[in-house]
């Protein structure tokens, strides 16, 4: 049984088995679903923002989600559930016949969703960047922390989620690895 999981190979579907790391678990974490702060001890055991703010902030960024494809508001729910703690962003990755695919491009500027151009080889967790990709397909998640390293990938996500574009883009636009 290998000791690690790669992406890659979830989005070539060569997944192994990989409980070697308790992959099974939930990652544990207590951080505010809008801005992913840590909340404090004192907080209630439901308490889910720090606070008003983020309470709004995230009212508003799920009544914009809703208005977009249902698939790409079940995968913010999926990162918000599953995503290391200290994961500040996200990348997504998929398979051609040939090289592996993945978006945002980390080496140029790239659109956004709502047409902003953006150096930055990640998309955002707080706040929430929907994913910007070429076609319906399944795509592989990567996690990415504040200093730019990859970090593992949560047993739940191993198998990828099913996404569909938002936004009309190439499959070019992304960074080919």
């Amino acid at each position: 049984m290998p000791a690690t999981c790669k992406v890659e190979d979830a989005i070539r579907g060569k997944l192994p088995f990989c409980l070697a790391q308790n992959y099974d678990q939930p990652m544990p974490s207590r951080l505010c679903a809008s801005c992913r702060r840590s909340l404090i001890q004192t907080a209630r055991a439901d308490a889910r923002y720090c606070s008003d703010a983020c309470r709004f902030r995230g009212k508003y960024l799920r009544a914009l989600l809703r208005q977009l494809d249902p698939t790409i508001y079940r995968f913010f729910l999926r990162l918000l559930r599953y995503s290391p703690p200290d994961a500040v962003g996200y990348r997504v990755g998929f398979d051609l016949p040939g090289p592996l695919w993945f978006y945002p491009p980390a080496d140029r500027y790239s659109k956004r969703w709502r047409s902003r151009s953006v150096r930055r080889g990640y998309f955002r967790l707080a706040p929430f960047e929907p994913p910007l990709v070429p076609q319906a397909a399944r795509y592989g998640v990567r996690f990415v922390n504040a200093r730019g390293e990859v970090l593992r990938t949560p047993f739940q996500l191993l198998q990828g989620v099913d996404l569909v574009p938002i936004v009309l883009m190439q499959v070019e636009d992304g960074e080919r690895l």
